[in-house]
C-alpha cells in the first residue's frame, strides 16, 4: 500500500485525494469477491500447484501493463489528454505550495508527532485492523470449510458474501 499511496499523493490534487484512495480501497472487496469463487472452481478440477501457476499470470500481465502506462507523475506519461495533464500539475503545484506554507508555520518535529496521544490511538487502530483482516482473510475459507464440508466451488462463492457485504458498505 505505501506504493499505492505515493502514487495517489503524486497523482490527484488534494481535494481529489479522498475519493481516488475510496476508490482504491473498493479493489480490496472486489479482488475477494471476484477470486475467491474462481480459485474454488479451479481447485476442483486442478491441483494447488497449479491453480497458484494459473492465478499468477494475470499479476504479471498486470505488471506489464503498469510498467508501460503508469508514471511517477502525470507529466511523464504519453497516454493523457496535454490539457487534462496540465490541469493536474498546475493542481499539484497548488497543493505543494500550500503545504510548503503550511509546513513553515507549523514548527512540530517528527518526534513530537509520535508523542501526541491520538497518533499513538491511531497507529494502535491500524495495527489492530491489519491483524484482524488478515486473520480473517487467511483463515475465511478454511472455516468455511470445516464448517460446510462443502467441494471447493461452494466454499469460494461463501467466502466471497463477507466482501460483497463490505463492498456495498463501503
Amino acid at each position: 500500500q505505501p506504493a499505492t499511496l505515493v502514487l495517489l499523493l503524486k497523482w490527484f490534487p488534494q481535494r481529489e485525494k479522498a475519493r481516488a484512495n475510496g476508490f482504491w480501497l473498493l479493489c480490496i472487496p472486489i479482488s475477494a469477491i471476484l477470486a475467491a469463487p474462481l480459485t474454488g472452481f479451479l481447485l476442483e478440477h486442478f491441483s494447488w500447484r497449479t491453480v497458484l501457476v494459473i492465478e499468477g499470470f494475470p499479476p504479471i500481465i498486470w505488471a506489464i501493463v503498469w510498467y508501460v502506462m503508469v508514471s511517477d507523475s502525470p507529466s511523464k506519461v504519453w497516454w493523457m489528454k496535454p490539457g487534462e495533464r496540465q490541469y493536474i500539475v498546475e493542481q499539484i503545484a497548488l497543493d505543494e505550495a500550500q503545504k510548503k506554507e503550511t509546513l513553515a508555520q507549523d514548527s512540530a518535529r517528527y518526534r513530537d508527532v509520535f508523542r501526541n496521544p491520538k497518533v499513538l490511538i491511531l497507529i494502535g487502530a491500524w495495527f489492530l485492523y491489519c491483524a484482524g483482516f488478515y486473520g480473517f482473510t487467511m483463515w475465511l475459507p478454511q472455516v468455511i470449510a470445516n464448517i460446510s464440508n462443502s467441494t471447493p466451488g461452494v466454499v469460494g462463492v461463501l467466502t466471497a458474501i463477507p466482501y460483497i457485504v463490505g463492498l456495498i458498505g463501503m
